[in-house]
């Protein structure tokens, strides 16, 4: 039986509706609603109607909250009114940044999500080592 997306996330998603701020690989400014957020990722939807031509999947992006900075992501997904973000940011910046801000007020607790991380990391590195 195949695992569904939501089963092979590491991280939880968080429903967070939050205007965002998504700049483009050519410096154009588009304005998101935040459907949900992750440590890994975020789900947007369109405020301005969409241009599909100008958000395919592997272009790179900067994502975030005006006047609390951006993040480095990427687009992994677009289907009509939608995207979905990965970002490429590493662990600590993401958490220092307007999404660590924002797990926080919806109660995530950042030091146990990264723990666990932490253990599935560890014993995916064993086994890659003893090979099982």
């Amino acid at each position: 039986m195949e695992k569904s997306n939501a089963d092979k996330r590491l991280f939880p998603r968080v429903s967070c509706p939050v205007d965002l701020e998504l700049v483009s690989e050519t410096g154009t400014e588009h304005q998101f609603e935040a459907i949900d957020v992750s440590l890994t990722g975020v789900g947007l939807r369109f405020i301005e109607p969409p241009n599909p031509f100008l958000f395919i999947p592997g272009s790179k992006v900067e994502i975030g909250i005006p006047g609390l900075g951006r993040l480095k992501a990427y687009i992994r997904w677009s289907r009509g009114h939608r995207l979905g973000l990965k970002f490429s940011a590493s662990l600590q910046d993401i958490i220092s940044s307007w999404v660590g801000e924002v797990l926080a007020a919806k109660g995530v607790s950042i030091q146990d999500v990264t723990r666990v991380h932490k253990q599935i990391y560890s014993h995916n590195q064993l086994r890659t080592q003893t090979g099982t």
